[in-house]
């Protein structure tokens, strides 16, 4: 059985793709207000629930709720810090 080795060129530099995509990206400031939504929608969600002593049924809208209200108010900062 023959085996295929891959041609690998040393002379060329490799593609790197962290030069592809610059650093004040909004395609990073969107993942960026992702990650950082994520525990705070949780918390604010853990208090809504058990301020009001709602049913668990209603966590997972008020967590879409407040997750994407965080994910939008982080983006607009982000997008205002870049500016200046």
């Amino acid at each position: 059985m023959k085996t295929e080795t891959a041609n690998i060129d040393a002379t060329k530099p490799a593609a790197n793709t962290a030069e592809q995509t610059p650093v004040g990206s909004p395609a990073l400031s969107a993942k960026g207000a992702a990650l950082l939504a994520l525990p705070f929608a949780l918390v604010f969600t853990v208090l809504i629930v058990f301020g009001f002593d709602l049913s668990l049924l209603w966590a997972l809208p008020i967590y879409a709720g407040v997750g994407s209200v965080l994910i939008a108010l982080f983006l607009i900062g982000s997008l205002l810090a870049e500016k200046h």
